[in-house]
Formats: C-alpha cells, structure tokens, sequence
C-alpha cells in the first residue's frame, strides 16, 4: 500500500495543484486545480489591428475531482 501527497507551486501566478493518492490493488487519487482559485490578468491584447476590442487571458478556474483505477 503506498499513500502519496504532493502540492506543486508551478509557476509565479500562484497556481497551485494539489493531489493526494492511494494505492493497493484499486487505486484513487482526488486532486484540486488551481486551489486557491487564482485568476491574474496574464495576457491584453486587441482583436486584431481594424478595432478597439481587448481580449484578456486568464488562469482555467478551481477545478476538483476524484479519480479511481484498478489493475487486474
């Protein structure tokens, strides 16, 4: 049986995804992206160069799920 935990810092923004895991024969892992549901303004840019209109890029929102495998 192994239990694993690990958090991961990836980058300046502050995201941060955490997954914590079991395994024994069936195996589960339940993780959380973006724990703290960080959403900076990364990118501003215009449409194109013919109008005024900005569009904005941001980080994806908090997600969280769990996942289960088995081996046979």
């Amino acid at each position: 049986m192994r239990i694993s935990a690990a958090g991961h810092a990836l980058d300046i923004s502050g995201k941060i995804h955490y997954t914590l895991g079991l395994t024994s024969g069936v195996g589960g892992r339940a993780f959380v992206n973006n724990l703290f549901d960080q959403h900076p303004q990364l990118n501003l840019n215009h449409q194109d160069q013919f109008t005024q209109l900005f569009e904005a890029a941001t980080l994806r929102p908090r997600t969280f799920g769990v996942a289960i495998s088995g081996r046979y």
